[in-house]
């Protein structure tokens, strides 16, 4: 993603307005061809995961990681799904969440916002000896964090094609079944996997190519920004 992002934006940081910078392909000068391999250029459901449970890989050797310290991960919130492909809804209507929603995360009490984490919030901030100050400043880092991947995601999925000279290469999976579509308990925020559909067991196919036409109309041919 950051690649993709060099070539469309160069160096340019993402504006202070929290809009999308329009896409000035200043970075392709410098790259001939770039190979994006599984890919999430729409997001992957394992992000939402990790950054609501964690991540147990349930090898005694290799550590777990919590959701309070995979929440500081800038990244993890850049790889969420968008709204509009509905990967995310609600248990009880079927109808999509927005995961750059920061109000969502603080009513379900979601990763850095969860009431039950101030022992790591100590560690995190060792500086800060009250408790409710420590969820206040980590709530806020979270809102920060979904704000700007929201800027970063959207400047990303404006259409625009590479200039002549660089070319773009796709390597994308679809020969395992995939979480496609993940329920949410609106009282308890408990995630279940709802829809499979065709990836490599993390990314699905079309998120890698960035298919517009999942959650929304269907056209026989691929409809993508990066078309």
């Amino acid at each position: 993603l950051l690649a993709r992002y060099f070539l469309m934006f160069g160096g340019k940081d993402l504006p202070a307005d929290g809009t999308a910078p329009a896409p000035s392909w200043e970075g392709a000068r410098h790259v001939g061809r770039a190979i994006l391999v599984a890919t999430p250029n729409a997001g992957t459901l394992d992000s939402l995961r990790a950054l609501v449970k964690g991540r147990d890989f349930g090898a005694p050797i290799i550590p777990a990681y919590r959701s309070s310290l995979l929440g500081t991960f800038p990244s993890l919130y850049q790889m969420l799904p968008r709204r509009r492909f509905n990967q995310v809804v609600w248990a009880d209507t079927a109808s999509a969440l927005d995961p750059f929603d920061p109000r969502i995360w603080q009513r379900l009490k979601w990763g850095l916002a969860s009431e039950k984490i101030d022992h790591d919030l100590k560690l995190l901030m060792p500086e800060i000896g009250d408790a409710d100050e420590r969820r206040k400043r980590a709530v806020a880092y979270q809102a920060s964090a979904l704000a700007r991947a929201r800027q970063f995601t959207a400047a990303l999925d404006q259409p625009s094609t590479p200039p002549a000279g660089t070319q773009i290469i796709i390597v994308a999976g679809d020969a395992i079944a995939t979480e496609a579509q993940l329920t949410v308990d609106p009282r308890t925020g408990a995630l279940n996997k709802a829809k499979t559909a065709p990836g490599d067991g993390l990314v699905l196919r079309s998120s890698a190519i960035l298919d517009e036409r999942v959650g929304q109309t269907w056209y026989p041919s691929l409809r993508s920004p990066m078309a």
